[in-house]
């Protein structure tokens, strides 16, 4: 994974932003009627669609498409999951899923530190 600032504020960035943008949608597009699975099944569905659109339009061009495709689809797909079962909607929905999209990429990278370490101490 990228080390330059440049590139870890793009996956910040971008991740918060999908994030946001699949918590905020999850609850406007789901019926509050539906049984909780399967708004959190269809809330996944939304936010990975959502993170595609996102990632293949306006950050990879700029960051790279394999180092933001892949985090923001989990980023996606798991405020998608939250704010389908939770159904809080605008700016708590929002602000959830960008939290969600920091801890993601802060998990992926802490993950990356840790095999990368691994693997050189030959473990």
């Amino acid at each position: 994974m990228e080390r330059r600032p440049y590139f870890v504020f793009g996956d910040l960035l971008a991740n918060a932003a999908v994030g946001a943008l699949a918590g905020s949608f999850g609850p406007w597009l789901l019926d509050p009627a539906l049984n909780m699975a399967v708004r959190m099944a269809a809330g996944m569905l939304i936010g990975m669609a959502i993170a595609l659109l996102v990632a293949l339009l306006i950050f990879a061009p700029l960051f790279g498409a394999m180092e933001i495709i892949v985090p923001c689809m989990l980023t996606g797909m798991l405020s998608g999951m939250v704010s389908g079962m939770r159904l809080t909607s605008g700016v708590t929905a929002a602000c959830q899923g960008a939290a969600i999209g920091v801890a993601c990429i802060a998990a992926i990278y802490i993950a990356n530190y840790w095999l990368v370490s691994k693997r050189r101490r030959g473990d």
